[in-house]
């Protein structure tokens, strides 16, 4: 068999197959998994040596760990470290660490601004994606048989060992993406309550009982999984959105197809790292990584492909309609997570140093790059001059640097291209009429820093009304009524909403009246690991998060029992006693809807 995976794919797969078939048909012994959340990190040759023995795929296309060629690239890295193991750069695909056909790779530059994130990751094309897809569909039938409680204590585990290896997965993804390393360290905080949440939210998920008309009937509602799902995740945020996207269907009982993105695939692949550790069956989780430059490609065959039963994309609104228009065919479910363009409202008896403090925290998380990020400011004419000049105090209070260093609040933007569409949309509302009173410049720090901006007297012939900025720029526009709503509803866009106010009664009208998916009041906060979120019009389709995030990755089944006859009378508690485990639950709900026995025969 040859050594190269392209050379023969089917090979490859084929015996993967046969692994899982034999694991799901009783053939062989299940993978043992531990019966408590306790995290215990196994050593990484035993892992080596299990994989080689386990899986027939010829070990030369096996990972030992770090990409063949540039490994002293990943060295700065891996100093900074406790567990260098969990930095990988190979594509995860039925259990397995599999290295990129004809081990071709691409650069990850990182953000760190001291050479730490450069290093390279392996390139995946399509048929990667194609075998991945296979494998994930094999891993369904085994998360489909294990029950609820065995999903939520594989999630459990797996929150465990996120916590234990907090520290290091912060330092990847803030090296990655070049956020402030307290910002990664509490998104990776994020992502373990989203992953505790679902653990328990599942086991509250259940059907329901329907009495029709028809005496002699019962219908049953039960929820099951979609199946394969597909992920494509963003860079700006890849632990909290990964959390969000994989700990519903994981708890609903899916696989996952994983596609992160170019700029930060290191966190994703620590991420399944971790995930073999606790014992995820192989095949649940599947991570190809490919660069930016064909994502088209990776998102035409998760597209296309009949196996993938739902699409969850976190992005752009451009790429998020084409994936739309590419999932048609297939007609697949489709959660989409996509740009925004938040308003944020501060009223004449609003308190104004908190409506700064919230201003600071929503438009400065990750430099700006957030979807929620407050995007246009709007303030009342009266306490215009004030509040501007708060921000500008606190603004210039922010530290700007590399990202690991302590005490930074504001790091690079993700690369050059991020830089140029900042100093464009500042350089356009100058030449409209916008006075820069803070900022409006790159830094001197490096190529990939922009300056903490303050911008006044904005309006929306501006582009920076139009466009989602993305960066650390603070537009100030001014209003004199609540015309400000309507104003603040002239966009395509309807994702998150802020307003500042004392008066209940215009809280209740405007939270009301802006047109988008969350809306906080006197608050920043429109993320929590209970709350659904989510947009409407342009920045998206569905729910993440809440009941509502594990019920997108859920099917509706009908199951209508006929020819049943209800016997009155009490039926002595021995007689329940003897009922299988399974149809005790079906005789209890019988006998509540009933209200007048408790045995039941079908005719």
């Amino acid at each position: 068999m040859p050594n190269n995976v392209s050379g023969n794919l089917n090979a490859p797969t084929i015996m993967l197959a046969e692994k899982a078939a034999d694991i799901i048909l009783g053939n062989q012994k299940a993978p043992p998994r531990p019966d408590v959340a306790v995290y215990e990190p196994e050593n990484w040759e035993t892992t080596q040596r299990r994989h080689e023995r386990d899986i027939r795929i010829p070990t030369a296309q096996l990972s030992s760990g770090l990409a063949p060629i540039g490994q002293r690239q990943y060295q700065p890295l891996l100093s900074k470290l406790q567990r260098p193991e969990l930095v990988r750069a190979q594509g995860f695909i039925g259990g397995q660490w599999v290295e990129a056909a004809g081990s071709k790779h691409f650069t990850v530059e990182g953000e760190s601004c001291d050479g730490t994130g450069s290093c390279s990751c392996g390139e995946h094309g399509g048929r990667r994606h194609a075998r991945c897809d296979h494998c994930s569909r094999l891993g369904s039938a085994r998360m489909e048989e294990d029950h609820y409680p065995v999903r939520a204590k594989l999630l459990r585990q797996w929150a465990a060992a996120i916590t234990a290896n907090c520290e290091d997965l912060a330092i990847i993804g803030s090296v990655e993406c070049g956020k402030p390393l307290a910002e990664a360290k509490w998104e990776v905080e994020f992502a373990v309550g989203v992953i505790e949440y679902f653990a328990h939210e599942v086991v509250r998920s259940s059907g329901f009982l329907i009495s029709p008309s028809d005496p002699s009937q019962k219908i049953l509602v039960t929820k099951e999984p979609v199946g394969v799902c597909g992920i494509v995740s963003p860079w700006n945020f890849p632990y909290a959105i990964l959390g969000l996207s994989l700990g519903p269907p994981l708890a609903a009982g899916c696989t996952v197809v994983v596609k992160p993105a170019g700029e930060t695939p290191l966190s994703m692949l620590a991420l399944a790292t971790l995930a073999e550790e606790v014992g995820v069956p192989p095949g649940v989780i599947n991570v190809v990584t490919a660069p930016r430059e064909r994502s088209e490609e990776v998102g035409r065959v998760l597209t296309s492909r009949t196996e993938v039963r739902k699409l969850t994309f976190a992005g752009s609104t451009q790429v998020g309609k084409w994936l739309m228009g590419q999932s048609s065919n297939t007609l697949k479910h489709l959660s989409l997570y996509l740009g925004g363009n938040a308003a944020f409202i501060v009223f004449e008896d609003a308190d104004l140093e908190k409506a700064v403090d919230g201003l600071i925290k929503s438009k400065f998380s990750n430099t700006g790059q957030a979807c929620i990020a407050s995007n246009r400011i709007f303030v009342h004419s009266s306490v215009y001059d004030s509040f501007a000049a708060k921000v500008v105090a606190r603004v210039e209070r922010l530290k700007m640097g590399p990202p690991l260093e302590e005490g930074v609040q504001l790091g690079p933007l993700i690369g050059p291209s991020a830089v140029e569409k900042v100093s464009a949309l500042v350089e356009d509302a100058v030449n409209h009429g916008a006075k820069v009173l803070l900022g409006g410049k790159t830094s001197g720090l490096g190529k990939n820093f922009y300056e903490a901006t303050v911008l006044a007297d904005v309006d929306e012939t501006m582009r920076v009304s139009r466009e989602e900025i993305f960066g650390p720029v603070v537009p100030l526009f001014v209003f004199s009524s609540e015309e400000v709503v309507a104003r603040a509803n002239d966009t395509a866009a309807g994702l998150a909403g802020y307003l500042y106010t004392r008066d209940v009664a215009r809280i209740f009208r405007v939270a009301g009246e802006l047109e988008c998916g969350m809306v906080a009041v006197n608050s920043e906060l429109v993320t929590h690991v209970r709350a659904p979120f989510g947009g409407i019009m342009e920045s998206g389709i569905g729910r993440e998060g809440s009941s509502e995030g594990l019920q997108a990755y859920q099917e509706t089944k009908m199951v209508c029992l006929g020819g049943l006859r209800v016997t009155l009378g009490p039926v002595p508690m021995n007689s329940r006693r003897r009922l299988s485990g399974r149809m005790k639950p079906v005789v209890n709900l019988l006998h509540t809807a009933r209200c007048s026995g408790d045995e039941f025969m079908i005719q």
